[in-house]
């Protein structure tokens, strides 16, 4: 959409959440700019000067049970690891909660957040050669929820063809907190839309209500939903089986 060279110098937004401002971590796990729906983007680190040969490439998806986190906290800045093992470094946002994980078809498809993932995988795939990457040595790995995407990424054949290695930190696909059944989520979807003053039995006029809400809505709701679970990893929003 641009036909100059594009200044891609600073972090784009984090994606839209609430924050647990009171937590021990918080100052290290919470996103420092601003939150909005226009967060899918990714940020790429490249080895300098840019060596003869392609070079492999790590995709990192970070974790925060499908309802935290961002691509650009400083933990995750991709430099030294990109400038040490001569590797290119790209780190992704995907989004969240129920803006990616409310679960009524049609209206609501869930999983959208692992669909954002493997769209910036096939990005990767068709233009990191131009940053001087290889796109048959592409290894993604994440950790917790970051991890458990990594696992569920390696099962679905759209995604299998996009990397060529993985690494699975600190979460798996099984685990009790990265997946629920189609019909707990759906129940668990009802009850937040409910809460929004979204009551129609029609699922399409259920997503035509959503739709006239505000971002901060969503997120005052599920600040409500998780705190009433007392902390537990049991996060309210998260992949389902959906094939």
């Amino acid at each position: 959409p641009w036909k100059q060279p594009l200044e891609a110098t600073s972090f784009g937004n984090a994606c839209p959440q609430f924050i647990l401002q009171d937590a021990p971590d918080a100052e290290i796990w919470s996103p420092k700019t601003p939150l909005s729906e226009d967060c899918l983007s990714l940020n790429i680190w490249v080895p300098h000067p840019q060596l003869c040969s392609p070079v492999p490439v790590l995709v990192w998806i970070h974790g925060g049970g499908f309802f935290f986190g961002t691509s650009s906290v400083p933990v995750f800045n991709g430099a030294s690891l990109a400038a040490t093992e001569k590797v290119i470094v790209v780190t992704v946002n995907y989004r969240l909660g129920a803006l990616s994980f409310l679960y009524l078809p049609p209206a609501a498809p869930g999983n959208l957040g692992l669909l954002d993932q493997q769209l910036a995988l096939k990005w990767v795939k068709e233009n990191v050669a131009n940053f001087g990457g290889d796109p048959s040595r592409v290894t993604i790995f994440g950790q917790s929820a970051g991890g458990a995407s990594v696992n569920f990424h390696l099962l679905a054949p759209k995604s299998q063809p996009l990397f060529a290695q993985a690494v699975i930190q600190s979460g798996t696909a099984n685990a009790f907190w990265a997946w629920r059944s189609p019909e707990e989520i759906k129940q668990l979807s009802l009850k937040f839309v409910h809460s929004l003053g979204c009551s129609e039995d029609n699922e399409i006029s259920i997503g035509h209500c959503l739709q006239t809400k505000n971002v901060s809505e969503f997120i005052q709701q599920e600040k409500v939903l998780f705190l009433n679970n007392g902390f537990s990893l049991n996060f309210p929003f998260g992949p389902t089986t959906d094939g």
